[in-house]
């Protein structure tokens, strides 16, 4: 399940790259080619059908001969590529050829759903619908001729789909291609909007998806079985609470001071808990469309326009993005810090939890609203009389009518009686009050997902510690491993942001993927700097972790391993950067950030690389020359461009 936050902050990131690149909706770009990656099970089919016919019918192909060495290819009117679990062809219906591509498809506008993403072409619309590991960049046509060069073996991520267009690039990435396109007549029909962003609003009314969820959970009353967790129910509901992953529930459950093993039942059937899980899904999507783009990703844009996040932007969006998501701890109010005292006292005692851990202050900004769920989850009566003064008395929400109508026996809202009362602390405390306390966070399995809460569980549950779980921080991820952890910034698809080393250096050096020829400046090639920093940081968690349980003899043995993990990874990036010589050299000198070289055939299915070394700023001069636009300049924050350089861009 794509999670909201993320979608939201995609759609505003295209929207602000749309923008760079001078796009209007009253001058829609014509589409002039789409391209896209072989599946794994494409290439191997083009591998062995190659073998069958000694290559010769295979080799002849455009299609397969770009497969065969791992690069995309262009798609056309003949083309069978589809992409997505549902396969769908990634040629627009009743489009007979290039020519008429570009006459009949005409990037017009860009809308959102909390799930997918539509574009717009006149003719059709594209919708895009984001699964596992996808997002969305745009580049300029210098730098997709590099891109489209590029093997998948120098580069971290797949092209899903990319559409070519005069003045920019729009592509679309992702891990493993794992990404749901189609193409429809219409725009398709709204999926329900927990926050309907609007920039005339900034807290939207949600009237309408609370009416829809309050028919929904009629629907789940109505049910003669509600057993099984609410944590993991919710996450297969997209259809009524879209966007909800596994990051996305357990954040939502901590806003809402939910327990993470509450049971279906246990949620559905009381109108407190109902009433603060939607408010946490209002607050967490509310965030996303004021902090997702605004306060991390344009943090990591390089030139204005390229995702590029260092390891300290990373760091820094895991430690503010998220409440409790693969954090060690995490900061709250004295108040929450007291019942989350007593909810581990009940945990100890083997006691049923009396209190939940909730702190109103963090969903404060629901409360904004005219039409919020106060009432709903602290009673009618006690809101009245508490905080209609300061935050309204609203009308009954559909909500609020359905449990009316359905009268339910439970009647305990969870609730403290003496923590929100007035006077008193105010509900909403000051961003200061919301740091008193450090408190720890628990890690449970539950199947195949992990979650993340305040609360510790009643239930049996698989709770993780040691170093299971503190090899599962997003600190620890992000500074000792390859893969990504979750947020913003955590994509395959993004450029590599590096600090720039060097006596006097500053900024951040920028390479579009591991493979990229400007990987290497000067002296000094990046990529095995970082190798060697993620080695050193994962060497220094883990004697850290072990330092009392093991005896010298493996600490030696495991620094050896970790040596010779090092050297492996080192020479496969080096063997990577040999193909990129070879495929963008054939027979003629190759501008590589690691080096110059000529591509010498020695005998048939044999080449030997001339290595020569050469100024990586002569090389840049002689690639930027060769370009359509004169090249790219990656480092905003270092370079100045002559005043005669701005006005010839």
């Amino acid at each position: 399940m794509p999670e909201i936050r993320e979608c939201i902050a995609h759609f505003l990131l295209l929207l602000h790259l749309l923008k760079y690149f001078h796009w209007r909706s009253y001058r829609p770009w014509a589409l002039l080619e789409i391209w896209t990656d072989a599946r794994v099970d494409q290439v191997a089919v083009v591998k062995k059908n190659g073998e069958e016919e000694g290559g010769a019918k295979s080799g002849d192909h455009p299609e397969w001969r770009r497969m065969r060495k791992g690069l995309p290819f262009r798609v056309t009117q003949d083309s069978s590529a589809t992409v997505g679990p549902k396969p769908v062809s990634l040629w627009p219906p009743d489009i007979k050829d290039a020519k008429d591509l570009s006459a009949r498809m005409r990037l017009e506008g860009v809308e959102y759903s909390p799930r997918d993403l539509y574009l717009n072409f006149g003719h059709r619309w594209f919708t895009f619908k984001y699964l596992l590991h996808s997002s969305v960049h745009m580049y300029k046509p210098a730098e997709w001729a590099v891109l489209r060069e590029m093997p998948q073996s120098g580069r971290a991520y797949k092209f899903s789909i990319v559409f070519v267009f005069q003045t920019a690039v729009i592509a679309f990435q992702s891990f493993d291609a794992n990404v749901q396109p189609g193409w429809e007549l219409a725009c398709p029909p709204p999926k329900p909007n927990i926050c309907p962003w609007r920039s005339d609003d900034p807290y939207p009314e949600n009237v309408p998806f609370l009416t829809h969820f309050a028919a929904f959970l009629r629907t789940v009353w109505e049910k003669p079985w509600k057993k099984g967790l609410a944590i993991e129910y919710i996450r297969k509901i997209g259809d009524d609470f879209p966007g909800v992953g596994a990051y996305s529930a357990s954040e939502i459950f901590a806003y809402a001071g939910l327990p993470h093993d509450l049971t279906i039942t246990e949620l559905f059937n009381c109108p407190s808990r109902v009433g603060r899980l939607l408010e946490a899904g209002y607050t967490l999507a509310h965030s996303g469309w004021t902090e997702g783009f605004a306060v991390f990703l344009k943090r990591a844009l390089r030139g204005g326009y390229l995702v590029a996040p260092t390891i300290e932007d990373r760091l820094y969006c895991a430690s503010r993005y998220f409440l409790v998501w693969a954090k060690e701890s995490t900061k709250v109010s004295d108040r929450m810090g007291a019942l989350y005292e007593m909810a581990k006292n009940d945990f100890a005692g083997c006691q049923e939890l009396e209190y939940d851990v909730f702190e109103p202050s963090l969903i404060g900004v629901a409360f904004k609203r005219k039409m919020h769920l106060g009432p709903l989850i602290f009673g009618r009566d006690f809101w009245r009389k508490n905080h209609a003064d300061k935050y309204g008395m609203p009308a009954m929400d559909p909500v609020s009518e359905a449990f009316e109508k359905y009268k339910f026996a439970c009647k305990d809202d969870h609730l403290h009686p003496d923590e929100y009362y007035s006077p008193g602390p105010p509900l909403v405390l000051s961003p200061a009050r919301l740091q008193e306390r450090k408190v720890e966070t628990f890690t449970f399995r539950m199947g195949k997902k992990i979650a993340w809460s305040l609360t510790a569980p009643r239930y049996g549950l698989r709770r993780l510690t040691g170093d299971d779980r503190e090899m599962r921080f997003a600190a620890t991820i992000i500074q000792t491993k390859l893969q990504v952890s979750v947020g913003p910034l955590e994509y395959s698809g993004n450029a590599l942001g590096f600090r720039k080393r060097g006596n006097g250096r500053r900024g951040v050096h920028v390479a579009l993927c591991k493979g990229d020829p400007g990987m290497k400046q000067g002296k000094i090639d990046y990529w095995p700097l970082h190798l060697r920093g993620q080695a050193r940081a994962k060497e220094r968690i883990a004697i850290s972790l072990m330092q009392k349980r093991i005896s010298m003899v493996v600490k030696a043995e495991r620094k050896k391993k970790g040596r010779a993990a090092l050297q492996k990874k080192i020479r496969d990036y080096h063997k990577v950067v040999d193909d990129v010589v070879v495929q963008f050299g054939r027979g003629r000198k190759v501008k590589s950030g690691n080096r110059d070289a000529k591509v010498v055939k020695k005998r048939a299915g044999r080449v030997k690389i001339v290595k020569t070394r050469r100024s990586v700023d002569k090389h840049l001069a002689d690639v930027n020359a060769t370009l359509p636009d004169g090249g790219h300049d990656f480092d905003s924050e270092g370079r100045r461009r002559s005043k005669r350089q701005r006005v010839s861009d």
